[in-house]
C-alpha cells in the first residue's frame, strides 16, 4: 500500500482524511472536487454581478483543506513592486506553490490599498482552479440547482470573472 492511498482517521470526527505524498497529487484531487464560485456580489458601476473573495474562498478552501493544502496570501513590497503572493503549502510534504498578483492601487489611501489587496487575493485564489463562476445568483436559482452547482465538481466554463 502506498502512502498515496492511506487515509488516517481524524480522531475528532472519525472521518478518513486523504493523505497525498506530493502537493501535485493533493492539488489535482482538490481541484477535481472544487465547486463553482457563486456570482453573488453586485458591482453598481458596471451593473454586473461577480464572485467576491468570500464566494471564491467558499468554492475552493474546503477541498484544499480536506487534501492537506493550506493557503496564505501575504502582501509584499520589494524592488519589483507591490503584490499579493498566494502560497499553497502541502502539510504532508512541505512543498509549496506560489503565484504573484500585482497590486494596482487606484487611490493612495487605505481603502484603495485594501481594495487592491482584496482583488489580488481573489484572483490569486481563482488561479488555483481556473475557477469557473456560476452565472446565476443564489436568489435566481432553485434550492435544488443551488445545492447541485455548489457541490458538483466543475471545469472551466469560459465565463466572465
Amino acid at each position: 500500500m502506498t502512502n498515496e492511498n492511506k487515509t488516517p482517521k481524524d480522531e475528532a470526527t472519525q472521518e478518513a482524511a486523504p493523505v497525498h505524498k506530493s502537493l501535485a497529487s493533493a492539488l489535482a484531487r482538490a481541484q477535481s472536487e472544487m465547486g463553482k464560485a457563486l456570482k453573488s456580489a453586485n458591482n453598481p458601476h458596471f451593473n454586473k454581478k461577480y464572485a467576491d473573495l468570500a464566494s471564491v474562498a467558499d468554492a475552493c478552501m474546503p477541498s484544499l483543506t480536506k487534501h492537506g493544502i493550506a493557503v496564505i496570501q501575504p502582501t509584499f513590497d520589494d524592488d519589483t513592486g507591490r503584490y499579493v503572493k498566494t502560497i499553497l503549502i502541502h502539510g504532508e510534504s512541505g512543498e509549496t506553490l506560489e503565484c504573484r498578483v500585482p497590486l494596482i492601487v487606484q487611490r493612495n489611501d487605505m481603502q484603495g490599498y485594501g481594495s487592491a489587496v482584496t482583488y489580488a487575493r481573489r484572483y490569486g485564489l481563482m488561479g488555483i482552479r481556473w475557477n469557473s463562476i456560476w452565472a446565476k445568483t443564489k436568489f435566481e436559482a432553485t434550492s435544488e440547482e443551488f445545492d447541485k452547482e455548489r457541490l458538483a465538481p466543475n471545469g472551466y466554463d469560459g465565463g466572465q470573472l
